[in-house]
């Protein structure tokens, strides 16, 4: 977290933003923080990724047969993820970034997930599939 007095605005509040890939970033929502307190912990919650979560992106809900550990099972199929809290974590699957969800069990024993296609894959890696067909075939590594 930088602490040189450029992150402060005038009117006293504190705003962050990193750059996290081509046309993404991240920015926590601005808190009034007094000068000269304490570095403010930024928790992955009081994020919002800019650009991403469009509500016309591509969405699958599954329902699992059993309860399931989802990071386990990325493991094991050697899926990049990296967990954001209790109930999601970001999957990189073909070059597309996957937000996946549960609720209201954690995603260490998930019953069902809401998986969402946030950035398209690379063309070139997409074999010619579509996001909706790459969903498809992330979420066939939990059958």
């Amino acid at each position: 977290m930088p602490t040189d007095e450029s992150v402060w605005r005038r009117d006293g509040a504190r705003h962050v933003t990193v750059d996290v890939g081509p046309n993404v970033g991240v920015s926590q929502r601005s808190t009034r923080v007094p000068r000269g307190s304490p570095a403010q912990v930024v928790y992955v919650s009081d994020v919002r990724i800019v650009g991403m979560g469009d509500p016309d992106s591509p969405t699958v809900s599954v329902s699992l047969s059993s309860p399931t550990d989802i990071p386990a099972v990325l493991n094991r199929a050697g899926i990049d993820h990296v967990s954001v809290h209790d109930h999601r974590l970001l999957a990189i699957y073909h070059t597309a970034i996957l937000n996946v969800t549960t609720d209201p069990h954690q995603i260490s024993d998930a019953q069902t997930l809401e998986v969402e296609c946030w950035e398209d894959p690379i063309p070139s890696r997409a074999d010619g599939k579509s996001s909706q067909d790459i969903l498809q075939d992330f979420t066939d590594v939990f059958d």
